[in-house]
């Protein structure tokens, strides 16, 4: 980890990508090897599939921060451009559902005329 904290000291940006274990777990404790590695870095980030409902193209990104303002979830999307945020996993699951209700209710145009105003 020397070499790496001496590139970040001198300004500059450091990734380091190391695999979860198979059992996985949460971010900082999931990665193969010491657990060393999560404690000498300023963010922890797993990147998975949420499973469910979601499509393919839906991605978790899970976090360990020593930052208070970097999300613990954050659900995103890939668009065939780039990624859009859904925003965090529990409002985006809120927000899904609100959406499904509104497309379900009948809109006035569709409605049969003897149900109109």
């Amino acid at each position: 980890m020397q070499p790496l904290q001496a590139a970040a000291s001198q300004g500059l940006g450091v990734l380091m990508v190391r695999h979860e274990r198979k059992s996985g777990g949460a971010p900082g404790d999931s990665g193969r090897g010491s657990s060393a590695f999560a404690g000498a870095v300023d963010k922890v980030i797993s990147i998975s599939h949420p499973g469910g409902n979601h499509p393919q193209t839906v991605r978790l990104i899970k976090s360990v921060s020593r930052f208070s303002e970097t999300p613990s979830d954050l659900l995103v999307e890939y668009d065939g451009r780039g990624f859009r945020s859904l925003g965090e996993a529990g409002e985006a699951a809120k927000q899904a559902a609100i959406a499904n209700v509104l497309s379900a209710i009948p809109r006035a145009e569709k409605m049969p005329s003897i149900l109109r105003p």
